[in-house]
Formats: C-alpha cells, structure tokens, sequence
C-alpha cells in the first residue's frame, strides 16, 4: 500500500539538485520552518544526496506526479528521463556536473558534454558545502568543452558526421540564451529517430513563480540576435522577480502556499546598469525561459510548423515534484504545412490549456477544477434521468 502522496514528497524532496554550475542548493518542504542549526563546510558535505540521485534503485528514486485527469501517481524520474534510453544506445549527456544520469560508470555509452573541463568541476564540487562528497567521485571527463548552444559544432570539430541515439539534458534548458540554435544542433547530430530527453522546471513550482512564461517572440529574438549569454533584461528579470517558499527555491505540486517575493530590486537594478555598455564581462547565469508544460509544448509546436526545426514531440509529462519531462524525436524533414485547419485547431487547444495552466498553479486547484466539473456531470446526468422517470420514457 502506498504512502500518502503529501508524506511521500515531504521524504524525497529535501535534498534535490538543480544540475547548474554553481546552482547546487537545498529545497525545503513548508513543515521545516523552524531554522534548524547550520552546519560546518565538512559536516554539510558529509550529508548524502538521496538515493534517487545517487542509485539505479526505483522505489529509492520515486516522485509524485500527476495524471492530466488530476489523479495522483507514484514517478520514477530516472525512469521518465531514460524512457528512451537504454545501455546499447549511445549518447550525449548536457552539463551532468557532479549527477550523471547516464554515466559511463554505470555502463553507459555516454559523452559528456560541458563548458568546464572535468577538474575544474571538481574544484567547483570540492569548494560548494552544498555538494556531497560522493558526488563529487560520480564527476566524469569532460569529452566536449563548449556551450551547448554549440553542440553541433562541438560534434563536427571531434566526431566529423558521427550521429547519436539521444541526447540528455537536465536542467539545462531554461538558462540556455539561444534556445532554437540548441534545438537546431540537436537535430543536426541526433541520428534519424534519434531522441532528444529533457527535465525542465515548472515554473509554478520554483522561484519563477511570478514571471511570465516565456514566449516565442523571444526565442526568436535571441535566434536573430545570435545571442551568446543571457541578457542585461532576463539577469533583471530572474532577479527582481524571484521568489522562495519558506527559504526554499523549489517546492511540490502538491503544495499551495503562494511563495514569498524576494526583496531584492535594488540589487536586481544594479547588476543590469553593471552589465549595461559591455562593461560586466563576466558571464552572468539565468533562468533565459521560464515554462509550464503546455505553454513549451506551444512554443515547440510552433517552431515545427514554421520549419524551423523538425523534432517532433513525443511527449510532455504533467510536473513531477517540481518538474516536467520533454521527449523530442528527430524525424527527416519538417511537417507538411498544407494542413492548417488541424495544425490551428491543435494549436488553439494547447493554447487553451497553457492559459489554464496559468490560472491553475497547483495541481490541487486541478483536482478541484475536475471533481466540480464530474459533480456537474454527474447531476446534469441524474436531472436527465429523473425528467424521463417523470415523462415515463
């Protein structure tokens, strides 16, 4: 017999990585408010990450989800990322830092692609409390060195035409600045078939919660622009508007507390005049996209039918925790635009659902938007039933 869902995420989700360079932070459940006492460097790195992101073993790695009629389930997260993966593939896996998902050590055909060589990750490891030191053994060699919005050219220069089964990124997405030339890389050295698997933020379950989801139009800014790092805009944006929940940068979908804006518009202003001019030479990370799952599914739909990639969509999950799950496909060619009347009417469905989404931050509000909607059903069928007793049809 299963555990309560809300019992269950108040296990796993303590510990949970955010597979960024210098990203590496711990997300608290609201029942931890009371400030517990810090810890020495030594002492917090002694804390091990939990075993879902250190084993092969399901029922150690396993997440609350939820079906797209509100019912709750149990999710293997290692299992939605590798569902298109297995050992006799072989792949790419997007910045793994110190959490390889497919690692080599593990048996995979995996190369790791990264903009730090493997000791500089160590010293970074090494130097971060919030990184365990077990994690830091898990580190690999860095096989391809570059931003992966150059991953087509990292290939070229290294493999010449090799094409790959799949590649893997986690948590890499969101902070890419030229989205649609990481998209268009991918396709180039994916094999035909080959996959594209991605674990993206929700962002109504992370510290974007108060920023708009991004849109296409500046996907295809940053694509004309050839943008390189985020913008002066975007590193305000994810400043000025970040928020935390009890501390915590991440939280559950079961969870409904609306989370508490950070008070930091002044530094959020500072940093952007610092990096008016290209006079802040420093490379400043950010969140570049912000996500529900309906509204990327919209934004990839769109690119598809503009030809300006071919990946088809596979899948997009409901969150997981805080997250979601995106399966691509690389296919030969771009979809027929012929079709338009079934290409709009898709659209205007998925554009329905991403505006719900919007309002519906919680998969809770979910639950209650369908019990009413079956409450509905069900008395509209019983009012039938007793006008035809009466009638006597």
């Amino acid at each position: 017999m299963l555990e309560h869902p809300t019992a269950v995420f108040q296990q796993i989700v303590g510990w949970v990585v955010t597979r960024k360079h210098g990203c590496a932070r711990q997300f608290r459940t609201p029942k931890e408010i009371a400030p517990a006492a810090p810890l020495t460097t030594g002492a917090r790195k002694a804390v091990a990450a939990p075993p879902y992101l250190e084993t092969g073993l399901p029922s150690a790695r396993r997440q609350i989800s939820y079906e797209p009629t509100g019912r709750h389930r149990i999710v293997d997260r290692i299992g939605q990322l590798l569902k298109f993966i297995d050992k006799s593939k072989v792949g790419i896996e997007v910045a793994p830092y110190h959490s390889p998902i497919v690692s080599r050590s593990d048996g995979f055909q995996s190369i790791s692609l990264d903009i730090f060589d493997a000791d500089e990750l160590r010293r970074r490891a090494e130097a971060d409390p919030e990184v365990p030191d077990a994690n830091v053994k898990r580190i690999e060699e860095v096989d391809l060195q570059g931003s992966a919005g150059d991953i087509a050219d990292l290939v070229s220069a290294k493999f010449g035409d090799k094409r790959f089964d799949y590649i893997l990124s986690s948590h890499n997405f969101e902070h890419l600045p030229d989205p649609i030339r990481f998209l268009q890389g991918c396709q180039q050295v994916l094999a035909d078939g080959g996959v594209l698997s991605l674990a993206v933020p929700d962002r109504r379950f992370c510290f974007d919660f108060y920023r708009p989801v991004t849109e296409l139009s500046e996907w295809l800014d940053a694509f004309h622009e050839k943008r390189q790092r985020p913008t002066p805009g975007q590193v305000f944006r994810g400043t000025a508007l970040r928020s935390n929940l009890n501390g915590g940068g991440a939280w559950g979908a079961l969870l409904t507390p609306v989370p508490t804006p950070d008070e930091n518009i002044e530094d959020a202003y500072a940093k952007w005049q610092s990096m008016q001019g290209g006079t802040d030479v420093e490379y400043t990370d950010a969140h570049c996209s912000a996500f529900t799952p309906a509204s990327l599914e919209l934004m990839l739909a769109d690119l598809r039918f503009l030809g300006l990639i071919r990946l088809e969509t596979i899948e997009i999950s409901q969150p997981n925790v805080f997250e979601f799950y995106v399966h691509l496909r690389n296919v030969d060619a771009a979809p027929s635009s012929t079709d338009t009347t079934s290409f709009y009417r898709n659209r205007a469905e998925i554009m329905q659902r991403a505006a719900a989404e919007v309002g519906n931050r919680s998969p809770i509000a979910w639950l209650i938007h369908t019990a009413g909607t079956q409450v509905v059903s069900t008395g509209s069928r019983l009012i039938t039933a007793g006008s035809r007793m009466i009638s006597g049809k």
